[in-house]
């Protein structure tokens, strides 16, 4: 469950799953936030995607990303804790590389998921 400043996050708003098996993506973490962060996304048109990918299953399509998942990343700067948190993990996000990527935050191990243009879906 994601909280905000402590507090449940309504539905729609930022999700994160596992990927579809069937797709061959299970070792792949997805997730989706509301464009603008903070709303409710209403379609695939008003949200972002940003994939954890440590085994590469989504690595035949790096042209649908600007940069690449990074188990090891260190925070750019003006990077800012967003309010939102899951399992004592923070979103980090810098608003000069929302369009580019979000950064996950558990104690010292900070992860870089990029986000994916246009987003993936599994049919």
């Amino acid at each position: 469950v994601w909280t905000i400043d402590g507090e449940r996050v309504a539905d729609g708003v930022i999700i994160t799953h596992v990927g579809p098996e069937h797709c061959g993506w299970e070792s792949a973490r997805l997730l989706h936030i509301g464009d603008p962060l903070g709303s409710a996304k209403e379609s695939g048109r008003d949200v972002n995607q940003y994939i954890r990918d440590p085994e590469g299953v989504f690595s035949g399509f790096a042209d649908r990303f600007s940069t690449t998942y990074d188990p090891e990343a260190v925070l750019p700067g003006g990077a800012e804790f967003s309010g939102y948190a899951r399992n004592g993990v923070e979103l980090w996000i810098s608003e000069s590389q929302l369009d580019t990527a979000v950064y996950m935050v558990d104690g010292s191990r900070v992860e870089r998921w990029p986000r994916a243009d246009p987003i993936f879906l599994c049919a």
